[in-house]
């Protein structure tokens, strides 16, 4: 149990909300498969990983046996079709007494690396996160700074939000590079998932992407569920050892052995695999919703619709003119880390400070939003726009 309070680091959730679907689900299948593998290690809840017993036990010893066939590998005879009894010349399930060519022997040599795999697709996984959170840095708690969740707070709601909503206003430039980057890890996150798959069927002798597959087209009785996962993870399997005998010929020991641990995996990689399709089929999902969220803008009018509350479509309609995906973002952002009452606050606010006098043009172009402030070119730092003042409507002389 020593193992968990190693890593007890990444299970320590932010009070922030950085993420995005497919990113922080990413995190949680690797904080999955980092339990998965300090699962496997645990020696006191599922015993010795292997355990052999060679035919002749006076000329091999036993330990000496279970080493071997630890560090080598083992195998099984299975036959083309499965039967739901035994044969006659069947001790288990891959383990026969008959020679016949009709028998495929599979090779296990995966055992001994199962808790090495398992931590490194979990570090895999949960990298994602841990590059957009590098990127990302300390810019969304300052943005949220002057935030008080406090409903006995005598900071009025506007207050609170004017700020942010006049830098949001007038830097819709400023989330643009953090939105591509996290379109970009969000593509990864799914490009190593399908690696990893593919990797995993090597591993496995090709069983691995037949092993989910097999378990959803079994039409008969429950007993060839357990068939499929004993020829991919068995439980009593067979060893061979060559060694040099007494009078200086060379011999052969056999013996079986049993991986304890296979009943653990068994459960697990079923876990993994269908874990790996819904991630996998989350994130297309996922990156296909943000492809149209760029080109569609109504998309985003209707996104934060959804989110705003009794705000008026006009001031809703003053937000998304101003802004573009990246703008978008950046609220959706703001929106998982603030109480509605701040986030409608927010969103009028940015209306109020919002310039959409000039048309928009292409989402991810260098003019993609409008600036009030100073160029693209010559953008501020965060702590100097966050004090700027206000900049004052253009009609403001004609109302004087």
């Amino acid at each position: 149990m020593a193992l968990f309070g190693t890593v007890k680091n990444l299970f320590r959730f932010s009070k922030l909300d950085v993420s995005n679907n497919s990113v922080g689900l990413s995190r949680c299948m690797g904080l999955m498969l980092i339990i998965f593998s300090i699962l496997t290690t645990s020696r006191q809840f599922f015993g010795e990983p292997i355990t052999c017993q060679p035919t002749h036990g006076n000329v091999m010893k036993a330990n000496i046996f279970t080493t071997y066939c630890f560090m080598n590998g083992t195998y099984t005879k299975l036959p083309q079709s499965r039967a739901e009894r035994l044969n006659s010349n069947e001790a288990h399930v891959g383990i026969t007494s008959d020679a016949g060519e009709h028998l495929k022997e599979v090779h296990h040599t995966y055992y001994q690396w199962i808790p090495f795999i398992l931590f490194i697709q979990g570090i895999f996984f949960y990298l994602p996160y841990r590059v957009w959170k590098h990127c990302l840095g300390n810019k969304i708690s300052k943005l949220l700074a002057k935030m008080n969740d406090d409903p006995l707070s005598n900071v009025p709601l506007q207050d609170q939000v004017e700020d942010l909503a006049r830098f949001v206003a007038e830097n819709p430039l400023y989330f643009r590079p953090l939105a591509k980057k996290l379109f970009g890890i969000s593509f990864l996150a799914l490009i190593q998932a399908v690696l990893q798959m593919y990797a995993m069927d090597i591993i496995f002798d090709g069983q691995y992407f037949g092993l989910g597959c097999d378990f959803y087209t079994v039409r008969s009785a429950l007993w060839e569920y357990s068939i499929i996962l004993e020829e991919m993870f068995p439980i009593v399997v067979g060893c061979k050892m060559s060694y040099i005998n007494t009078v200086g010929s060379i011999g052969t020991e056999s013996g079986i052995c049993t991986l304890n641990q296979n009943i653990l995996n068994q459960k697990l990689f079923v876990i993994s695999w269908i874990l790996h399709m819904t991630f996998i089929a989350f994130a297309i999902i996922s990156l296909l919703w943000k492809v149209f969220l760029v080109i569609i803008p109504f998309l985003r009018y209707a996104m934060l619709r959804f989110r705003a509350g009794n705000i008026r479509n006009r001031i809703l309609a003053r937000v998304h003119d101003s802004g573009c995906y990246g703008q978008y973002t950046l609220i959706s952002i703001l929106h998982q880390n603030m109480s509605q009452d701040h986030f409608d606050a927010l969103l009028t606010s940015i209306s109020e400070y919002a310039n959409v006098s000039k048309p928009m043009a292409s989402e991810f172009s260098s003019d993609s939003c409008i600036t009030t402030g100073s160029s693209s070119n010559d953008t501020p730092t965060l702590d100097v726009r966050m004090r700027r003042i206000p900049v004052l409507p253009t009609d403001f002389t004609l109302r004087m």
